[in-house]
């Protein structure tokens, strides 16, 4: 089992700090560190910054991700360059979550000129252009374009995907507390094994 941890800009951590609770991170054995999107910064560059800290700990760093990023923020081509530029960076250890905001209201889409009247019409327009992008970036190279679940408990959430090189899923949890973060992973472990013992 797989633990990340999360820091919401929130924290109010200077780069620094961030870098430094980074670093304590993966002398902690945690597997990665995740961020929500913020709209005062930029995720992606604050992904970069935590990754790169803790390469000084854990050979090629740990794991880094946003959790989730609304589409209304960024063009399809803008999503696909930084994705892409940090997980070359990285080494593949970068993941991106995209999703809605809120997408199904009229006026959020009216703030961010987003075209449109169907918000999985909209979703659907975001992933093929981006996968596409990102694929004809990746054209002579070994690649894979997979998706992952997230589910929400409330604040909580879990993010499933499947590995890029070996033949399981990581299971990313972001909770109140590292007891209900627990008690989430191994909710879903078991879960995982119920079912894989069905195939």
């Amino acid at each position: 089992m797989e633990i990340g941890i999360g820091l919401d800009p929130t924290l109010g951590l200077s780069y620094e700090e961030q870098a430094q609770v980074s670093r304590e991170a993966a002398r902690a054995s945690y597997q990665s560190i995740w961020t929500p999107e913020n709209v005062a910064e930029d995720s992606f560059l604050t992904c970069a910054l935590r990754w790169q800290a803790t390469r000084d700990v854990v050979e090629g760093g740990l794991g880094t991700g946003i959790g989730v990023s609304p589409v209304g923020l960024r063009t399809p081509m803008g999503f696909a360059m930084s994705a892409g530029t940090l997980g070359r960076m990285t080494g593949g250890r970068f993941v991106l979550g995209i999703g809605t905001g809120q997408a199904y209201n009229p006026q959020y889409r009216r703030t961010w000129n987003m075209r449109g009247s169907s918000t999985l019409g909209l979703m659907r327009d975001y992933l093929t252009t981006i996968r596409a992008l990102l694929a004809a970036h990746a054209e002579g190279k070994p690649s894979q374009f997979v998706d992952g679940v997230k589910i929400f408990h409330g604040e909580d959430w879990v993010l499933i995907y499947p590995s890029q090189d070996e033949a399981y899923f990581h299971l990313c949890v972001e909770a109140e507390d590292r007891r209900a973060a627990e008690d989430l992973s191994v909710h879903y472990a078991d879960l995982f094994s119920s079912w894989s013992n069905r195939l």
